[in-house]
């Protein structure tokens, strides 16, 4: 089996300084604030949309925040 390279060709540069390390969560059930490190959430993205969810570290429920 012969596995072909791909050529990806960066058109514009992007910013990695925009790339939020932390992010900021607030649960709707218990109403905790926290903020979580990059390994501590996991990111997903529909359509143009991003969004993060994390486990709260209070009530144990799952979190969803969207990014502005």
């Amino acid at each position: 089996m012969q596995i072909k390279e791909n050529r990806m060709e960066i058109i514009k540069k992007g910013e990695i300084e925009r790339v939020e390390e932390t992010k900021m969560f607030e649960c709707k059930r218990c109403g905790c604030v926290f903020k979580a490190d990059r390994s501590e959430y996991i990111s997903g993205q529909h359509y143009d949309d991003f969004y993060y969810t994390c486990t709260c570290p209070t009530c144990g429920k799952t979190v969803w925040r969207e990014d502005d």
